[in-house]
C-alpha cells in the first residue's frame, strides 16, 4: 500500500475504505456519519376502498374513456356545448363551445363576463348558477331557469 502525505508531518489518522488507520494501524471500521438515520415520518398508503370512496360517484369507472358519455349528453342548446368549469379570481366562468367558436360564460344576463362584446348564449338566455365543484352550470330562457347541464 502506498500512502503520500503533504506538508506537516503524520496525521493521528486517515480513512480508507470505511475504516480508520490510525498510528498503531487498521482498526474498527468508521460508520458514523455514512448511513443517514432511517425516517420515522413515512405515511402508509391509502387503501383501495379509501381512493375509490374519495372519487365522486358520478362515474363508475373513472378510467372509461370519455366517448360514451359525449354520445349520451346533447348539446345544451343549438350546437352548444359544456366544455369546463373554472374560478377567476373570485369569479366562476363555464366554457362554452359553439359549432362557430369557443369561450367563457359568466353569472348573469346572456353569460356575458366582464370586458366581453359578443355573447356565446342566444338572446333571453342568461346564466343562473355556476357550481364549480360537481362541473354544472344552470341557464334560464327568459326567466326560466332550466335542468342543470353538468359535465
Amino acid at each position: 500500500m502506498v500512502l503520500l502525505l503533504g506538508c506537516g508531518g503524520q496525521p493521528e489518522s486517515l480513512r480508507l475504505d470505511g475504516r480508520s488507520l490510525g498510528r498503531q494501524g487498521l482498526t474498527e471500521p468508521v460508520t458514523e456519519g455514512l448511513f443517514p438515520e432511517p425516517s420515522t415520518t413515512l405515511q402508509p398508503l391509502p387503501t383501495v376502498d379509501q381512493v375509490q370512496d374519495s372519487v365522486l360517484d358520478r362515474r363508475p369507472d373513472p378510467f372509461q374513456p370519455l366517448e360514451p358519455l359525449v354520445q349520451q349528453k346533447e348539446a345544451l342548446l343549438d350546437g352548444i356545448r359544456l366544455k369546463g368549469v373554472l374560478a377567476v379570481g373570485d369569479q366562476k366562468q363555464a366554457l362554452l363551445q359553439t359549432p362557430e367558436r369557443s369561450g367563457t360564460v359568466c353569472i348573469g344576463p346572456g353569460g356575458l363576463c366582464p370586458g366581453d362584446i359578443d355573447q356565446l348564449l342566444p338572446n333571453g338566455w342568461s346564466v343562473v348558477s355556476i357550481d364549480l365543484k360537481g362541473g354544472c352550470l344552470v341557464l334560464a330562457n327568459a326567466g326560466q331557469a332550466q335542468q342543470p347541464f353538468c359535465i
